[in-house]
């Protein structure tokens, strides 16, 4: 288990408690505090459970922070938690219950939550047979993979800031599907409770990143986008947007056009074609 933790987040101790108690407790947990490793061990210096450790390193964010708990571990299995995430007490447990012999990935259901509210129930999945970007729905707390296999496909994809879980599940789909390796499990069994942040709170914290990695997609999973025409006209909106929010113009202008060339018939690519020639700046 590996949990990236960074500005040293008191909810790292609630994290760390819901991996540390699982019923299913043949497990090691690596804290990887992303800068800042003074705050983390103190918030955990209560914590004397052998299973866990605290590797601390400078400031590379949080795909930076779960690659390098991933390359520390020894355990043959990989799954990641975000530190203001819990675990289901038997997660584990209902995940090795599916595991066999052939199997190199689990997904398992998570829910969402806005504060004490519960707003969705999300279905992590991997598919080998859908050829669009839909093959793959996974986040922290929903998947764990072998290890071997995590490192195969390189891991995470530093680079990115944004959609990370989608970049790499879709290099497991297509590492499984080549024939080379074994097979996805899944765990009916809700795995994790995931906190939301505020819409707010994600565009400070994001910035130009979603754009950045839709930029990405478009290059990396073009086959993918030609079967996904709602995927590949959404990634030009996402970067029209942010070329509005730098008053660029003439590139939120021709990425919406792009949009509406790819899918004519959704709405919101004319929406934002015509705010993209107004000039409208998005709200913070």
């Amino acid at each position: 288990m590996v949990i990236p933790t960074h500005h040293g987040r008191q909810s790292v101790l609630r994290a760390v408690q819901s991996v540390l108690g699982q019923s299913h407790d043949a497990l090691e947990l690596i804290v990887v505090s992303d800068g800042e490793g003074g705050r983390t061990r103190e918030i955990l210096h209560g914590i004397t459970d052998p299973r866990m450790r605290v590797i601390e390193q400078e400031r590379l964010g949080v795909s930076g922070a779960r690659n390098r708990g991933a390359a520390a571990g020894t355990h043959p299995w990989v799954a990641f938690l975000d530190d203001d995430d819990e675990y289901r007490p038997d997660a584990l447990e209902s995940w090795s219950s599916v595991v066999d012999r052939e199997t190199v990935v689990v997904t398992a259901p998570v829910i969402f939550w806005s504060g004490t509210i519960p707003v969705e129930t999300v279905e992590c999945h991997l598919s080998m047979t859908d050829p669009s970007m839909r093959a793959s729905r996974i986040h922290p707390g929903g998947f764990a993979v072998r290890r071997d296999v995590f490192m195969a496909v390189g891991g995470f994809d530093e680079h990115l800031r944004y959609s990370e879980n989608l970049d790499l599940g879709l290099r497991l789909c297509e590492l499984i599907a080549s024939g080379d390796t074994g097979a996805v499990a899944y765990s009916s069994q809700v795995a994790a409770d995931l906190h939301r942040q505020a819409a707010t709170q994600r565009i400070r914290r994001y910035d130009s990143a979603p754009a950045d990695s839709a930029r990405v997609f478009l290059d990396r999973y073009a086959g993918r986008l030609a079967h996904d025409r709602a995927g590949a006209a959404s990634l030009h909106r996402i970067i029209s947007r942010q070329a509005r929010t730098i008053a660029d113009t003439r590139q939120s202008i021709r990425h919406a056009g792009s949009a509406i060339r790819i899918q004519p018939t959704n709405v919101h690519n004319y929406r934002s074609l015509l705010l993209a020639v107004l000039g409208t700046r998005p709200r913070s």
